[in-house]
């Protein structure tokens, strides 16, 4: 395998930390219930003594993740609804389904393993087809009624139609892999896993305040979907900041670098392109003015076929994502031999994703039961790809967490605060 494939390999698990091996995350320690005072005559009936009262139910003391909080009683049996589009009862498999397959066979491994710990969760699995009408269906179904908590399905035009269900029912909504932006209505018991566009603007803009103050950043738009949905919110973020120089560049033909930079300063160059023709292209330009640059690009720019990654160090790129797996952490290493072992192959990054989520998702509830939304505000909580910060934006909580990933030689590092 050469150093490109071998990279690449690594990187395709790039996409917050929890070891199957790991000992029991949630303690739980019932202090000792308050005494039961003497029985009291009932007024008005002279000699008649009432029953003895139920003991008042005190707190328990849990340590999560290294915090100590104080939870009430709750329930220790928990039902979750997972709805994404499966495509079970298609002819083939396609691209979206062998995605969420490889997605629940992560979210296996995680409750199997928190099952050995005292976990009692029914999964209900349900397949939406990406249907707006099977969507409605699935929740008009009288079992949603009892759900502690529903995950998914994907496709923002769907997180609402499940948001507004949440919303009136009381259930709680888990977004696993789609970017939100809003809702129809606040909810603030819809939890999204990644951040919103404005939330990772704010962060970039932080990250660039910090490292690069001094320097002039410089947005090169060609104009792409991305491009357009997310970049005003970055414009809108640098203006609100007033603390760095920047301007846009758009793409043009003929476009000479060495004329529209600036020599002898640093500049920040984010390129929110998708298209492979275009970073190589424009790297490439860049590249031979010599002038001095920080590159930031998107996660997606490691799914090009082909990356000469030595070039990229030499470049100076960094790769804005959602998720960094370090492929030689003790925890990554439990994760994968465990998933050969049931299924015989290697994890994808999706598999990952269900893994770390329902970890998550199932440490909660051993830990806090039903009153999880009043402690996930509370904490960061670190597993195998990511960590989850929720934080509330635009009527909703997003998990705040962002990576800035840099290439040296042959390999990222994390270089987030």
């Amino acid at each position: 395998m050469n150093g490109n494939k071998y990279i690449a390999l690594l990187i395709y698990l790039i996409l917050s930390s929890c070891s199957i091996l790991r000992s029991d995350p949630v303690q739980s320690i019932p202090e000792n219930p308050e005494k039961v005072e003497k029985p009291v005559l009932q007024p008005g009936i002279p000699g008649e003594e009432l029953p003895d009262p139920a003991p008042e139910k005190k707190p328990e003391i849990v340590y999560f993740h290294g915090n100590r909080y104080e939870v009430a009683p709750h329930k220790g049996h928990f039902n979750v609804a997972l709805i994404l589009p499966f495509y079970e009862d298609a002819a083939d498999l396609n691209a979206t389904s062998e995605i969420m397959f490889e997605y629940y066979q992560g979210v296996r491994i995680a409750l199997e393993s928190l099952e050995q710990q005292g976990l009692k969760l029914d999964l209900h699995v349900f397949d939406n087809r990406n249907d707006t009408n099977r969507t409605h269906t699935i929740l008009d179904r009288p079992e949603f009624k009892k759900m502690d908590l529903i995950v998914g399905p994907i496709l923002e035009e769907h997180l609402r139609i499940v948001s507004d269900y949440g919303l009136k029912h009381k259930v709680p909504v888990f977004s696993p892999f789609s970017t939100v932006n809003r809702l129809h209505h606040p909810n603030p018991h819809f939890y999204s896993s990644i951040p919103g566009y404005k939330l990772k603007a704010a962060r970039m803009v932080q990250f660039w305040e910090k490292h690069y103050p001094n320097a002039e950043v410089v947005l090169f738009r060609d104009g792409g979907r991305y491009d357009m949905d997310f970049v005003p919110h970055l414009l809108d973020a640098l203006q609100r900041s007033g603390k760095l120089s920047y301007r846009e560049l758009k793409e043009k033909k003929g476009m000479d670098w060495a004329v529209e930079l600036k020599r002898g300063k640093t500049s920040v160059i984010y390129i929110p392109s998708q298209s492979k023709q275009t970073v190589s292209s424009t790297l490439g330009k860049i590249f031979a003015t010599r002038y001095d640059v920080v590159l930031f690009g998107e996660q997606g720019w490691l799914q090009f076929e082909n990356n000469d990654f030595n070039f990229w160090s030499k470049m100076n790129v960094h790769i804005i994502a959602t998720e960094y797996l370090d492929p030689s952490d003790s925890s990554t290493f439990a994760f994968r031999r465990a998933f050969r072992a049931q299924f015989v192959k290697d994890p994808g990054m999706f598999s990952y994703m269900g893994y770390d989520q329902f970890s998550l998702i199932g440490e909660m509830f051993m830990a806090f039961g039903e009153y999880f939304p009043s402690y996930v505000d509370q904490a960061k909580f670190k597993y195998l790809t990511t960590s989850y910060q929720f934080t509330e934006q635009a009527g909703f909580r997003q998990n705040q967490n962002l990576y800035f990933l840099r290439f040296e030689e042959d390999h990222l590092n994390d270089v987030t605060d």
